[in-house]
């Protein structure tokens, strides 16, 4: 329970840090999924500043990709996309939003 606790610490720390809120930089923003903690579902809204190739993929605990849920390019404005969880267990997931050589990472949490 204590490696679980620090391993979840140290994947706290490290999406914090990569949240450095250059929006503009990176053109795009990146929302908290709502709700979360969450059971089955949950919704991630994103913002694009202009048109590009967007990648937005979930990762599990050990770093390996879940799913990816849209690989595709998109013309700038507000999305929402819903990430439904029925299949895979309990416990703190990753997403991480790829724009052009910038990306940003937020953790969610499903309970079952």
């Amino acid at each position: 329970m204590k490696r679980l606790i620090i391993t979840f610490l140290i994947l706290l720390s490290l999406s914090l840090f990569f949240d450095n809120g250059y929006s503009q930089e990176k053109g795009f923003s990146l929302s908290q999924n709502y709700p979360n903690p969450f059971n089955p579902s949950t919704k991630i809204k994103f913002d694009l500043h202009k048109n590009g190739v967007v990648k937005l993929e979930i990762y599990n605990l050990l770093g390996q990709n879940i799913k990816t849920l849209i690989n595709e390019y998109k013309s700038a404005g507000s999305y929402e996309l819903y990430f439904n969880a029925e299949s895979i267990p309990a416990g703190i997931y990753f997403y991480k939003l790829t724009y052009g050589e910038y990306s940003e990472i937020k953790r969610m949490i499903l309970l079952k």
